[in-house]
């Protein structure tokens, strides 16, 4: 399920969850191949995870958007850059509107001086 309104893509991801993106990059219809595990029973969303899977397949190579892929390629980099600012915060309580804001620029820029700069 997707909608594109001037040239950003909304789609809706049914795998063990459902998982909701938004895009500039991607085309919904480029598609890869992935093998992709058999959910357990257990599994939250099972009964509608397993249906491309028949009785008997562990494992199976799957169409999914290119979307996907690079997502579940490249999910790591967020927390990463979500991780180092909040070791390190040097912002205080405020009660101003902008203050936040700008200590919020100022962790993001060092924490991207520091991912530079040791590369």
């Amino acid at each position: 399920l997707h909608i594109v309104v001037n040239r950003v893509c909304a789609a809706l991801w049914q795998d063990n969850n459902t998982v909701l993106f938004l895009t500039m990059i991607h085309d919904l219809w480029q598609l890869s191949y992935s093998k992709r595990k058999k959910p357990e029973k257990t599994s939250t969303n099972a009964s509608a995870a397993r249906r491309p899977f028949s009785s008997y397949e562990h494992e199976k190579l799957l169409p999914i958007p290119m979307l996907v892929n690079d997502y579940n390629k490249y999910m790591g980099g967020v927390d990463i850059a979500d991780q180092l600012p909040s070791n390190y915060p040097c912002h205080p309580t405020s009660r101003r509107n902008w203050l936040p804001l700008w200590f919020w620029i100022l962790d993001t820029t060092i924490t991207n001086m520091y991912i530079i700069t040791h590369l």
